[in-house]
């Protein structure tokens, strides 16, 4: 069950361990408008593979809801959406509201 952590800027959602990834083959890829969402692949040392490791999304883009997060505008959305139909609902990591 992937969680969200806010870092800086961007809420960052991992899906997997970077561990289980070849440290030097990690492509970060804008999706959508530029500097919004932002998808985080790498080759899997095991199978070789590009796989996506986490997702980074805006701060201005994500509005907390019941200990989860949700998407204020469309293409936030389905990536949340798409998030939640292949990992589970994602969980917010101790944020704390200032």
């Amino acid at each position: 069950m992937p969680k969200a952590v806010l870092k800086k800027n961007y809420w960052h959602i991992r899906l997997e361990d970077p561990a289980k990834f070849d440290r030097e083959t990690f492509r970060t890829q804008d999706v959508g408008r530029k500097k919004h969402s932002m998808r985080v692949a790498g080759v899997r040392k095991r199978t070789g593979k590009w796989a996506t490791q986490k997702w980074m999304l805006a701060k201005s883009d994500v509005e907390l809801s019941r200990g989860t997060i949700a998407g204020k505008d469309v293409k936030t959305q389905r990536i949340i959406q798409s998030i939640r139909a292949n990992e589970g609902r994602v969980y917010v990591k101790k944020y704390k509201r200032k």
